[in-house]
């Protein structure tokens, strides 16, 4: 009578997970989406990167749980847990995808890394439409595989306090090994059995797409970030403030996506940036200024200054470089690593003027 009465009552938590499951999830990834960002803002990123370790882990004992249980080395009355494991795996990777995707916004040019910002977006998109192939091992894997190294190659970077290259290729090979002793303790598992070489060629594919968007600067050089950046007439240091002059905007100019700046013929511009890196990590800045010749139709490399960078302020390490003998027209300043990834791209017009506007100070 008892186990009749569990089972109604399962049948009943089962058709209302599958009436209202297609809410569920949309609600989760925008809440997520909302609250990494927050957090990326607003508390220590070693915090964050805990945060979603957490996730990952949630997504190891999930896909761990539904395997062992699909043995039938778990009791039946876990079965409402199963139930629910396809909710909770896409809710875990979609936190791990989501929450590390805020540190590859952050961290490049939108201009630069678009490609690989676009396949992150459709991937969480389409994680949302095709849950249902959550219970295909292959998609599983593929997508913890992903996660997996999407995060591994934010914290390599950030706890070693380096952006060598060789830590995204060992974050690559840290992946597909969890994924390969995850699939051989699991391969008595009636959907993993005959599919573990497909699943581990799949994760083999995306550790070579990964290496190509990579290699091409396609991702970004996580977990550098810029967090503010302008063009200015003038630019000191006092104490442990920067000085910037700036031109007196109306409210409309400050929401101005390519700003102006009136220059005399011998002023000099400056472009202050600062940028987010961790604790203890040195390296070098390169800015690019380029100039859009109207006549060739194309931008040209006007000069390359390059500055230090010490890590470890979480509003960002500040610098300048300065540009003289300024051309009328579009210019723009790439900020990048020594190796070419580019962590931003910031474009404004000249005008050569004969009286300046009225400048303000602020304080940075």
């Amino acid at each position: 009578m008892l186990r009749e009465a569990m089972q109604t009552q399962y049948q009943k938590v089962k058709a209302f997970y599958a009436k209202y499951e297609s809410l569920f999830m949309p609600a989760l990834i925008i809440w997520g989406f909302i609250y990494h960002y927050i957090t990326f803002k607003v508390i220590p990123i070693d915090d964050v990167l805990y945060l979603v370790f957490g996730y990952l882990g949630l997504a190891t004992i999930t896909i761990v749980f539904m395997h062992i249980y699909d043995m039938g080395k778990i009791s039946e009355w876990f079965r409402y847990v199963r139930l629910f494991c396809p909710l909770v795996l896409q809710f875990a990777l979609g936190s791990v995808i989501g929450g590390v995707f805020i540190f590859y916004w952050f961290s490049g040019s939108i201009f630069a890394s678009w490609p690989f910002i676009v396949f992150v977006i459709i991937l969480i998109i389409a994680l949302e439409i095709y849950k249902h192939y959550l219970e295909n091992p292959i998609v599983q894997f593929g997508l913890y595989n992903f996660a997996s190294y999407l995060l591994l190659a934010v914290a390599l970077p950030y706890f070693l306090t380096s952006i060598d290259i060789g830590l995204f290729i060992a974050a690559g090979w840290i992946s597909f090994l969890i994924v390969a002793i995850l699939v051989f303790a699991l391969q008595k598992s009636p959907s993993i059995i005959s599919r573990k070489y497909r699943i581990l060629m799949v994760c083999f594919l995306i550790l070579v797409a990964m290496n190509i968007f990579y290699f091409y600067n396609f991702i970004p050089p996580v977990p550098l970030s810029i967090r503010d950046e302008g063009i200015y007439h003038n630019i000191s240091r006092y104490g442990n403030n920067y000085i910037v002059t700036a031109e007196a905007k109306t409210f409309w100019q400050k929401f101005s996506f390519i700003p102006t700046i009136h220059l005399t013929t011998d002023q000099v511009a400056y472009i202050y940036t600062s940028i987010y890196s961790p604790t203890n990590l040195d390296t070098d800045i390169v800015q690019d200024w380029q100039y859009y010749d109207a006549s060739q139709t194309r931008w040209i490399s006007k000069s390359k200054v390059s500055y230090h960078l010490v890590g470890g302020r979480q509003e960002g390490y500040r610098g300048y470089s300065y540009k003289s003998n300024m051309q009328s027209g579009k210019w723009r300043v790439y900020t990048e690593t020594p190796r070419g990834q580019i962590l931003g791209r910031y474009q404004f017009n000249v005008e050569i003027v004969t009286e300046m506007p009225p400048l303000v100070q602020e304080n940075k």
